[in-house]
């Protein structure tokens, strides 16, 4: 009997610690605390042009969207996917965000970002657009590697890490 309450013990707690996770119109989320959620990883199933609300409700419950995947690649590898705009409500980015996303051809960051992480945009061979927030201070490791389209970058005045 101690073994089986033991196990179950253990069980429970394990199953408490994964992360809760839900899809609404599309996107998945990653609940981080009681009012706010990051876009998750969807495994590549990103497809079109995806604009993240600022806030979603699931459960009667609101939650204020303030990362991209914390855990890092929230749209890796999604082929199909050509478009992203972010809310201003995003605060961080996760590495490799959107590595692989060989149709994305622009991406809209929000203002309240400090860094765009390491591999963020990597092999993104069709970005041509992509705006750099003002408030911007490091550019990560292979950041915009294999972006073969993306002809200009301007980096803003704040910017003082590049690569690093």
């Amino acid at each position: 009997m101690k073994k089986f309450t033991f196990l179950l013990f253990l069980v429970c707690g394990v199953m408490a610690c994964k992360a809760q996770t839900f899809v609404e119109n599309g996107i998945t989320y990653s609940v981080l605390t009681d009012s706010t959620v990051a876009v998750a990883s969807n495994k590549g199933a990103y497809a079109g042009a995806v604009t993240v609300p600022a806030t979603v409700t699931h459960n009667d419950s609101a939650f204020h969207v303030v990362a991209v995947a914390v855990a890092a690649r929230a749209f890796q590898a999604s082929k199909s996917l050509t478009a992203v705009i972010l809310p201003e409500s995003i605060t961080s980015v996760g590495n490799y965000a959107f590595n692989q996303c060989r149709a994305l051809t622009t991406v809209h960051l929000p203002e309240g970002l400090t860094e765009v992480p390491n591999y963020t945009f990597y092999f993104c061979t069709s970005l041509t657009s992509v705006n750099i927030p003002a408030g911007i201070t490091r550019v990560g490791r292979s950041a915009f590697s294999y972006c073969t389209a993306l002809s200009n970058l301007t980096l803003p005045a704040t910017c003082t890490e590049l690569g690093g």
